[in-house]
């Protein structure tokens, strides 16, 4: 499940423009406050059997002891071993309780670092969006994007082309296990060629380290087992990472067809009017391979599906 990454040298990468300098974190009484206060009583605690309703009823007399705890942790990059522990347990979806498949993974992660995740995230968000980082293809994980959004900017493209008599060929791309699989020395690269530096980065190095997980069922717990590549699951963090991760990858399919992202779901499609347009259809599609075997991702060709939406072109519509 996991990702082996070789030792060797990372890939080269298009170093970014940083218009605006990175600002400097730190983390006030007034954050720690915020944060505390924000908490969900109702929502389970993790490894540390630290639950959030005792978090929150305490946020007043907490505050400056977190905001010290989260700045400690921040200047010296270092994480206490149970803020890097996950218990995993099974949610039922539907169909057969009996079916293992029918079971929905959940990782129940630290409420207190999650909290620091959070103030992390904030600073990230403010700087990326500051520099314009983020991928105008991307509507997953951010502020103000929706799957909503991004419907309406892709029906908006097609209806265009139908109304004109035209094709649109879609193919439906979806990663194997993706936040499992992201390589960490990878992701520190793209981390840092997006502005973010010691101890921010260190900090991230530190928390994606060294991780471990079991399974919890009925009270009772398998061996804890290390996670050695991947975004931790049920983490604030994790997301945002998986998305700078990715960022790039509208962009590596080329400019002959659009990806359109939410998260690691992509629809990658072109207007069709020719043979040659199929070509450069399945060029992106080639592309997009190449992306995924350089920074060790791997697609999940049973989820892989096409589409042809107006009326049919002659030729070939296979990928």
């Amino acid at each position: 499940m996991f990702t082996e990454e070789p030792n060797g040298a990372l890939p080269k990468i298009d170093p970014v423009e940083i218009k605006e300098p990175w600002t400097e974190i730190n983390i006030s009484q007034t954050d720690a406050l915020k944060k505390l206060k924000n908490l969900n009583g109702n929502k389970s605690m993790g490894p540390d059997k630290i639950h959030p309703r005792v978090l929150k009823e305490l946020a007043e007399e907490l505050s400056l002891p977190f905001s010290i705890l989260f700045n400690k942790s921040l200047k010296s990059m270092e994480l206490p071993s149970d803020w890097k522990c996950a218990n995993i347990t099974a949610l039922f979806k539907k169909g057969s309780k009996k079916a293992a498949g029918n079971y929905r993974p959940v990782s129940l992660t630290s409420v207190v670092v999650k909290m620091l995740e959070s103030l992390v995230r904030d600073y990230i968000m403010k700087n990326m969006q500051a520099n314009n980082l983020f991928s105008k293809f991307q509507f997953g994980f951010m502020s103000g994007r929706s799957t909503t959004l991004q419907l309406l900017h892709v029906l908006e493209n097609w209806t265009k082309t139908m109304d004109e008599g035209g094709t649109v060929d879609c193919i439906y791309l979806d990663f194997a296990k993706a936040f499992d699989k992201v390589p960490h020395r990878r992701l520190l690269l793209k981390l840092k060629n997006f502005g973010i530096s010691d101890p921010v980065l260190g900090w991230i190095e530190a928390f994606l380290s060294d991780r471990s997980q079991r399974v919890t069922i009925n009270g009772t717990s398998s061996q804890w087992k290390p996670v050695t590549s991947g975004v931790p699951q049920g983490s604030v963090l994790g997301p945002v990472l998986f998305a700078m991760y990715i960022n790039d990858l509208p962009e590596a399919v080329g400019d002959d067809c659009l990806a359109y992202m939410f998260a690691d779901d992509t629809k990658l499609f072109k207007d069709i009017e020719s043979g040659a347009d199929v070509v450069k259809l399945q060029n992106g599609l080639s592309n997009f391979q190449l992306w995924a075997r350089k920074w060790l991702m791997e697609a999940n060709v049973a989820k892989c599906k096409s589409m042809s939406v107006g009326e049919k072109q002659p030729g070939s519509h296979v990928y």
